[in-house]
């Protein structure tokens, strides 16, 4: 008859050296557990990080028409929103706003957002305002500061608060 193996649950026998293999072998599969470990969450990072990206991509966190305040001052009223996109208040109040601007047109109200992950964008909210988040400014044809909304604001809301700045 052959050996039998042992069936002692992963104890070792009684040889030092055998004790010895048995502690080397633990200690590899832990490296080698802790290397899968810090792989995934490097991977997670890299995801993370591209998801991020993505999403600014989506929301056109990179510009377009909605970002250029140079035209704020040129005879048209404006509200402009300060934007923190780290901010997930500002995010909301961002797509009320983006909900309703449709509704009203270039040469009657100008609707812009100061994202102050921007130089351009933090210069600006640096101008007007205190606030750095939640905010909405309220600019005259001039440029010049009327009324500042600090806050989240349903798109019902904006649209009264817009249609009555347009008309001054």
């Amino acid at each position: 008859m052959g050996k039998k193996k042992s069936t002692s649950g992963g104890r070792s026998s009684g040889s030092p050296l055998a004790r010895e293999r048995q502690r080397e072998e633990q200690k590899m599969k832990a490296r080698a557990q802790h290397r899968r470990r810090a792989i995934f969450t490097v991977a997670a990072v890299v995801l993370g990080v591209g998801a991020v990206a993505a999403v600014i991509a989506m929301t056109d966190g990179g510009g377009g028409d909605s970002h250029d305040l140079s035209s704020v001052g040129t005879g048209v009223p404006a509200v402009v929103q300060v934007h923190d996109i780290t901010c997930p208040v500002c995010s909301e109040l961002r797509a009320n706003v983006e909900s309703i601007e449709d509704e009203f047109d270039d040469s009657e109200l100008l609707i812009r957002v100061a994202d102050i992950a921007t130089d351009e964008g933090l210069a600006f909210a640096r101008r007007h305002t205190a606030n750095r988040r939640v905010t909405l400014l309220f600019l005259d044809g001039q440029g010049n500061l009327v009324d500042e909304r600090v806050g989240l604001r349903s798109p019902d809301e904006l649209r009264d608060a817009f249609s009555e700045h347009s008309r001054r």
